[in-house]
């Protein structure tokens, strides 16, 4: 399920960041340009407060050399760390020899050190630049999902388009549970890794909430406990914070569901075993074996029964067996007598729907089991162990134990705007219409907002009752069990259980709880980059009356009782081939509504290091800044400078003709060729715009490559530094004088 990724700038919505996507090979080129940038951008800024700093302290009054050489230092400046060290080595060299040394580090020095943690600050920050742990936005290309099962005129549908749908239903519901296992667990520690397999969607977990110890839902007499059921709360579940459908507020709604579920007393409510199965289980004399009996329970009659549940004491495979029955609150009517399951006053929660959880449990423990719902204290003896059998505990309500849970919804178009706490409803009306979840009150949606809720409908929102029987690994009792072959005395394999904590079944129902929340999680990224690769298998002859297996149903809902009957019936099997189709043949893309496929395109999902996302804004924003600073250093500084200080800032032009005469005279090159005219190299020009000075072809023949006199002509007048380091001269005379000392 990884999906297609858009590839440029977007906006995400959870983070409220525009968003650029690139792949990773890019990216790391971005990245690296982007520093390579920044630091020439950074030493642009660096020549440009050099150059105000020295123009102000350029002045034509008489200074001290090391004031002349701070000058010169920052007229040819290199980096900010570079300025401090040898403004530092400076004062070193300069201390006691003149005044004013330490006033002049004390403010030069801090302002190289500053900037030198401008630079180290501004580092950092473009490298926050870049994303990380952010989301991707899919583009939807792959966008679908198998279509509902088309029935002939026979009542049939396609073997191959029957098992597509079931592959499809079977990868979501194993997905989600899988996800609810390893990602809602306990909380762990931070410096613990997150598990690859929590890293798909945008929030690793929906927040919610677990409370204990709450009154009993239902009627009394009901619950194992008064006081002893469960309830677990959502909240507000944002479908573009949490369920990663990318919408603006305005299109997005909210869902929350509340749980509260305890094990009821059933054995009050069922008949005493009998030899024979009702007449409406489906069932058949012939069917029945000697020494199996059935039970009923009687918690509200079905659709085509007057019990709710048959059960037998017939042993089977399987250890643990899970089963639901449902009630949805908008079904209890009069005129809705086809209801799967018309439950008790005391079970039938007003604006609730209600679920019984059914479990049938063969499980040999080890010790007892005081659970209420996996209890055990009944010790039975596996035969054949030899002299001293083995005791072990059986379940005490083994043929069935059941736990009733009551789910609440409601929906918001926004923070205000929400239904009543009630069951699903049916009343979904079209686009921009209302919604209601009982009650009265409803809340409009518009377009966007309800395709968002038709793909939350299409998974029942989550209900625990079609979760339940997607044939899920739901039990995490599951993990407290061995399988043991070869013992003596048995020809047959046993299957055990260590004893479980006298809570499991609040553990069970928490995880029944997470794994539907995460089916919610896992929808968006489903519907935009269905599992197309997984194999389908095709049927490819279906055998009737064969004698190669059969099937003796011992545990049977009223509901399907009339099913089961017809398969015993007709006791068919179907051989599958080898090969198989894959999924992404049988996906079509959502065409019930515009609004629907739109969400293919607006689906996020976490970055897998397969791409890298940038802030936008922020990156044109430090491009912008650092070409706006590397054209003011290279074009406007000094000359557009010096025009500006002589229009407006110093119209007499003294002060302003002497700090641009120090600025350019100051120059690395201008030094150079005062040196060299002093030692007789020459003549020189001076390139005016670039203050680059340079000599004929002859003359330049003749310059040494390192002058070997220690001494050094200087014309003009000679400045002689008085006792206090101060040296004079004329501001007016060749720029070569006011850097020239004798000895």
């Amino acid at each position: 399920m990884s999906g297609s990724v858009y590839i440029g700038v977007w906006t995400n919505y959870y983070t409220n960041t525009v968003t650029l996507t690139v792949t990773q090979d890019v990216g790391s080129v971005l990245t690296a340009a982007l520093a390579l940038f920044v630091s020439v951008a950074i030493s642009h800024l660096w020549s440009i407060v050099c150059f105000i700093i020295h123009q102000i302290r350029s002045t034509p009054q008489p200074r001290s050399g090391i004031h002349h050489q701070r000058q010169a230092l920052l007229r040819n400046n290199t980096t900010a760390a570079w300025t401090a060290w040898v403004l530092i080595k400076l004062a070193w060299t300069w201390r006691g020899k003149a005044r004013g040394v330490a006033g002049g580090t004390a403010v030069l020095v801090p302002i190289s050190v500053l900037f030198v943690a401008f630079i180290a600050g501004m580092s950092i920050l473009s490298s926050r630049i870049q994303l990380i742990n952010s989301d991707v936005l899919l583009t939807g290309q792959e966008c679908g999902r198998v279509p509902p099962l088309t029935v002939n005129e026979d009542g049939k549908w396609s073997p191959t388009e029957g098992q597509a749908a079931l592959t499809m239903l079977k990868w979501s519901y194993e997905r989600a549970t899988e996800y609810g296992q390893n990602c809602y667990g306990p909380a762990t520690s931070p410096d613990d890794p997150e598990p690859p397999s929590c890293r798909d969607f945008p929030l690793t977990r929906v927040p919610m909430s677990i409370r204990v110890g709450v009154p009993c839902p239902f009627g009394d007499g009901v619950c194992a406990e008064p006081s002893g059921a469960i309830t677990l709360d959502t909240g507000l579940i944002d479908s573009n914070d949490h369920l990663g459908v990318n919408s603006p507020p305005g299109d997005r709604i909210k869902y929350q569901k509340i749980m509260t579920c305890s094990p009821i007393r059933a054995e009050n409510y069922s008949s005493p075993w009998m030899a024979k199965p009702p007449r409406d289980s489906g069932l058949s004399d012939a069917a029945t074996a000697a020494g199996v009996f059935y039970k009923t329970y009687n918690l509200g009659p079905g659709s085509n029964t007057n019990y709710t549940w048959l059960s037998s004491n017939r042993t089977t495979d399987t250890i643990y067996h899970l089963s639901a029955l449902g009630s949805q609150a908008y079904t209890r009517h009069d005129d809705l007598k086809a209801a799967e399951w018309r439950p008790i006053p005391q079970l039938a929660v007003k604006d609730a729907d209600v679920t019984l959880v059914i479990l049938r449990n063969e499980v040999l423990y080890q010790e007892a089991v005081r659970d209420p719902w996996f209890r055990a204290s009944t010790v039975g003896y596996v035969g054949g162990l030899g002299k001293r059998p083995a005791g072990y505990y059986t379940a005490d309500q083994m043929a069935a134990s059941f736990i009733a849970c009551a789910e609440r919804h409601r929906f918001c178009s926004s923070n205000t705007s929400c239904t009543a706490f009630g069951g699903i409803s049916v009343n979904a009306t079209a686009a921009g219409g209302a919604v209601t979840a009982g009650g009265d009150q409803s809340v409009h949606l518009n377009r966007q907002q309800k395709a968002v809720y038709d793909l939350l409908e299409r998974a029942k929102f989550g209900s625990l009752l079609s979760f339940i029987r997607g044939g899920t690994r739901l039990l995490r009792a599951l993990d407290f069990v061995a399988y043991q072959e070869g013992l003596p005395g048995l020809d047959v394999r046993h299957v055990f259980s260590s004893g479980l904590p006298e809570d499991q079944w609040q553990v069970e129902v928490a995880g029944m709880f997470n794994a539907t929340v995460a089916n919610l999680q896992v929808l968006a990224s489903q519907l935009a980059a269905p599992p197309g690769e997984l194999p389908v298998p095709v049927p490819t002859s279906v055998d009737t009356n064969s004698s190669s297996s059969t099937t003796t149903t011992t545990t049977t809902s009223a509901s399907t009782s009339t099913s089961n009957k017809n398969r015993n019936r007709n006791n068919t099997s179907v051989r599958t081939s080898s090969s198989s189709f894959k999924l992404s043949q049988f996906i079509k893309r959502p065409n019930v509504t515009a609004e629907m496929a739109s969400v293919c395109d607006r689906v996020r999902r976490r970055n897998l290091e397969q791409h890298a996302n940038f802030a936008f804004v922020p990156l044109i924003s430090v491009v912008v800044a650092g070409l706006v600073v590397m054209l003011f250093n290279l074009c406007c500084i000094p000359n557009v400078i010096f025009w500006l200080q002589r229009k407006v800032f110093d119209r007499k032009g003294r002060r302003c003709g002497y700090r641009q005469r120090e600025w350019r005279e100051g120059h690395l090159f201008m030094l150079q060729k005062a040196k060299l005219e002093g030692q007789g190299f020459g003549p020189w020009e001076v390139d005016e715009g670039w203050d680059i000075p340079w000599m004929s072809a002859a003359s330049r023949e003749r310059l040494p490559l390192v002058v070997q006199s220690e001494t050094a002509y200087v014309p003009g007048p000679q400045l002689v530094p008085a006792s206090n380091g101060i040296i004079t001269g004329d501001p007016k005379g060749s720029t070569s004088d006011w850097y020239a000392a004798s000895k």
